[in-house]
């Protein structure tokens, strides 16, 4: 059996037919997709803006006045550090003369007792 022209014919117009319906719902899930691209563009887009405005108003300038923070005091322990070593002899200073002065007031009060 032989398909003859027409029959051929006849086929590929029932199959246009039923692709067609496809056709329509691929067309539409191309426009949904080309739809969501666009979309998905703005909320990148949103997410770099709220990224950069976090990062340049918020983070780095609370990380600059931290930085300044430590510097400030770093230099100020750094310019004055060897004031520490003074007073730290100065203490020990300190505790030798008031052993010794107690000593001397334990010994003034047993002579008067």
């Amino acid at each position: 059996m032989s398909l003859t022209n027409d029959d051929l014919q006849a086929i590929s117009q029932i199959v246009q037919i039923g692709l067609e319906p496809v056709k329509k719902d691929i067309s539409s899930l191309k426009e949904d997709v080309s739809s969501l691209k666009e979309e998905m563009e703005v909320v990148k887009n949103d997410i770099r803006i709220i990224k950069v405005d976090i990062l340049e108003n918020n983070v780095i300038p609370r990380l600059e006045h931290m930085e300044q923070c430590y510097l400030d005091a770093s230099n100020r322990y750094i310019s004055r550090s060897d004031e520490f070593s003074e007073n730290i002899s100065r203490i020990g200073t300190l505790e030798t003369t008031v052993k010794r002065h107690s000593e001397q007031i334990q010994e003034l009060q047993l002579k008067q007792a």
